[in-house]
């Protein structure tokens, strides 16, 4: 492309000479390539091994170097000073990889759980909870538990359930619902001490943040 481009601003070019056959002035070209940008580097030699001077191009894309060579061969050619030109391709918009989800993985986390029993005299309680999910991009098999306490309520229970993302990225809506086995023991000082157990259903609905890729 270099080649022609000095052929058609008036330039004769022959083809690769052989060691010591060129006495006057030659160019050599050379493409130095760093991932996608790039840098075009033509020296002027007088014979040819011996610089006597030389010009960098540097792109952002292989898609510029017709432009960039054509550019390069008429300044060269024709004396002028390299003063390029804007390049006709669109700036280069960089591209930010989506995060998402690929692989399943087992994740396990442990948390603060209070509990409050509506219509009833007995305080809010508080404790902790441990879950565990075997989770894929779109959906996840889980168990768990948690426990509470206050001064007048003790409460514990058991789940197993699953979950359905609505979304592979690192923050991901989450539907689901599974059966949960707890059981309370509690204290009124009204109505007296009351204990009980048993299974129920629950739901999910929620939101996800950070989950790994």
């Amino acid at each position: 492309m270099f080649c022609d481009s000095l052929r058609d601003n008036g330039l004769s070019v022959v083809g690769e000479p052989a060691a010591g056959e060129v006495t006057g002035d030659a160019y050599v070209v050379r493409l130095k390539r760093f991932g996608q940008p790039w840098v075009i580097r033509v020296s002027h030699d007088k014979p040819l091994g011996t610089e006597v001077d030389h010009w960098l191009l540097p792109g952002r894309d292989l898609l510029e170097a017709p432009w960039a060579v054509a550019r390069l061969g008429r300044a060269i050619a024709r004396g002028e000073s390299l003063q390029l030109e804007p390049s006709p391709l669109p700036a280069a918009v960089p591209v930010v990889p989506q995060i998402r989800k690929t692989r399943s993985e087992l994740v396990v986390g442990p948390g603060v759980s209070t509990v409050s029993i509506a219509g009833s005299l007995l305080g809010l309680a508080s404790g902790f909870n441990l879950n565990m999910y075997y989770e894929r991009p779109r959906w996840a098999l889980g168990l768990g538990g948690y426990f509470v306490a206050s001064y007048n309520i003790a409460m514990g229970g058991v789940f197993i359930g699953a979950r359905h993302y609505l979304s592979a990225g690192r923050i991901a809506p989450l539907i689901g619902g599974g059966v949960l086995y707890s059981g309370a023991e509690a204290i009124d000082f009204e109505r007296g001490d009351g204990a009980g157990a048993g299974a129920s259903f629950y739901g999910d609905l929620g939101l996800v943040f950070f989950r790994l890729s």
